[in-house]
């Protein structure tokens, strides 16, 4: 492990006593320290490969179990791997972004974004997530139509952690904006929050798993018939389970801590793609709502900066 690696997991790590595996406590909010944020981690770091994927979003209406209304084009997504190197260590960054596109979706303004940086030579786990998802209450499709030509103040809920030696300290909060953003300048918007300290207390939990879209991104790339993984998510563990099915299909299946079902979804991969990202995914939102992501290159990308700091000439 590199130097500066080194005095920061030294410094977080004297932060807070060893607990036990998964045991969880509130940590007072100036634990915040550099490298908390996924673009400070892999600071130093020297990009060397990059894939990405961009998506057409559709959407289907589902009323007592029966699909009333498809509409294709009403959003898009962006996903994003980056792999390389600092030194002896070996990083890896991972980007998703999604969204409606109000100007097709009734004022409807809907959005989530995720960003990991993982250290993935290091002994002990050493990442760190940011991510934001736009507050979304409707539970069913009256409450869906009133949320339609809204321009009230939008309200984002943010987290973010990480971790080093062993110990995990993860951030939630809710935060009101004046100034609406969209899905395609969300990462401008993650950024811009992440990088100001929390107005909250911690989470700290020792011996945690990895964030959400590295579990993704193993599971994806594993050869077994059915992979596991638990990742960390909003200071909360989960376990994610992703099944082989034929022509490249694979049923996921997310778990709480204790047990219960929290979200399903399907994905499709290409043959022998080592970017460990889908060509689709289907998600059903809510119980009246089911997404569908399409890889379509003709989707205008968002502008978002590479997670490293540096990039190979």
């Amino acid at each position: 492990m590199n130097q500066a690696t080194t005095r920061r997991g030294a410094l977080r790590g004297l932060l807070a006593a060893v607990l036990g595996a998964f045991s969880v406590h509130r940590a007072s909010a100036s634990l915040w320290t550099l490298g908390t944020a996924p673009r400070e981690l892999l600071q130093g770091f020297r990009r060397d490969r990059s894939f990405e994927r961009r998506y057409r979003a559709d959407a289907a209406v589902i009323f007592c179990g029966v699909t009333i209304f498809t509409k294709r084009g009403v959003g898009g997504a962006h996903a994003a791997v980056e792999l390389g190197g600092y030194g002896e260590d070996t990083g890896l960054g991972l980007h998703f972004a999604a969204g409606s596109d109000p100007a097709l979706c009734a004022g409807l303004n809907r959005f989530g974004i995720l960003e990991d940086a993982i250290i993935e030579s290091a002994a002990a786990p050493e990442f760190a997530f940011a991510g934001l998802i736009t507050d979304s209450r409707e539970e069913d499709l009256e409450s869906a139509k009133k949320a339609l030509h809204t321009s009230a103040r939008q309200q984002v809920k943010l987290a973010r952690g990480s971790a080093s030696n062993g110990q995990v300290q993860t951030w939630t909060e809710t935060l009101g904006r004046t100034r609406p953003s969209t899905w395609r300048d969300s990462a401008e918007l993650l950024n811009e929050l992440a990088a100001e300290p929390p107005r909250t207390p911690a989470l700290e939990i020792a011996a945690g798993p990895g964030p959400f879209l590295a579990a993704m991104r193993r599971a994806a790339l594993s050869p077994e018939e059915l992979s596991r993984q638990p990742f960390l998510h909003a200071g909360k563990l989960y376990s994610l389970e992703l099944r082989r099915r034929a022509g490249g299909q694979r049923d996921g299946l997310i778990r709480d801590q204790h047990g219960a079902k929290a979200a399903e979804f399907r994905v499709w991969y290409s043959a022998s793609d080592e970017s460990g990202l889908p060509v689709r995914i289907e998600y059903r939102a809510k119980t009246y709502l089911r997404l569908v992501f399409e890889a379509d290159d003709r989707v205008a990308a968002p502008e978002v900066a590479s997670i490293f700091s540096r990039e190979v000439v």
